[in-house]
């Protein structure tokens, strides 16, 4: 095993090359010998010599420090999924419990903006041609155009997707306020009888980025879809 930090320059002493290759052949003569650690000088960053000892000190605390770092990040990551999770099971607990379909867009906007910071949301829907009349009757936001011809590639990938919209999308999603919204993350919802998107806008336009996480919205579309469907299908049945 072979060190290219402790090899010695070609234009070396003899005497060195041979304590450097005696040294590299027997990697355990410092354990036969510690008390030289403590005189054997070596070249520090700052410019000074230091005991080998010390220098091994330093590169000890040195990785220590950012060993502390990285177990510092890994704490922060799983606080900020607890408070997360934490946040989604409100959330779903409120929208399943839900009052009807009024209470239901209630709590989803009460929620979006307090628990994740949401500065502005909007839900429109197209309804299959059977259901139209139904979810006018329910009081749901049917879109000005076809949400599925605005997101044609969030509806065939079915993935959600951050970052600034064009004009138009944004103005379907969120009507008058589209001039605020900087960033924006957006969420498909297919069921049978409806389809739709979901957007929460926020005024700042590094809030919602291209790449980052989805797991949260992919589970906040298949929750949406379950509680619309839930009041759907009542409405359904009590206008029949």
């Amino acid at each position: 095993m072979s060190d290219p930090e402790i090899k010695p320059s070609r234009g070396a002493p003899s005497a060195e090359r041979q304590v450097a290759d005696y040294l590299l052949q027997h990697p355990e003569f410092f354990e036969r010998h510690l008390y030289l650690l403590k005189d054997l000088r070596v070249p520090h960053p700052s410019g000074t010599a230091v005991s080998l000892i010390e220098r091994q000190v330093a590169q000890l605390r040195k990785e220590n420090k950012e060993l502390r770092k990285q177990l510092s990040e890994i704490v922060d990551v799983a606080k900020g999924n607890d408070r997360l999770n934490s946040r989604m099971q409100r959330l779903t607990f409120n929208l399943l419990e839900a009052k009807g379909l009024d209470d239901l867009l209630a709590q989803l906007q009460e929620g979006l903006e307090q628990d994740f910071q949401a500065d502005f949301f909007g839900l429109r829907l197209d309804p299959a041609a059977h259901a139209l009349a139904t979810m006018e009757r329910a009081g749901l936001s049917i879109g000005p155009k076809p949400m599925r011809a605005l997101f044609e590639h969030q509806f065939a990938t079915g993935n959600p997707m951050c970052g600034r919209l064009r004009a138009e999308q944004l103005d379907a999603l969120f009507g008058s306020q589209a001039n605020q919204v900087a960033s924006a993350a957006v969420v498909p919802i297919e069921s049978l009888d409806f389809s739709g998107v979901l957007g929460i806008g926020s005024r700042d336009p590094h809030r919602y980025q291209p790449g980052m996480g989805t797991l949260f919205l992919v589970q906040l579309g298949e929750l949406l879809d379950r509680a619309l469907r839930k009041y759907f299908l009542e409405s359904l049945r009590d206008g029949s």
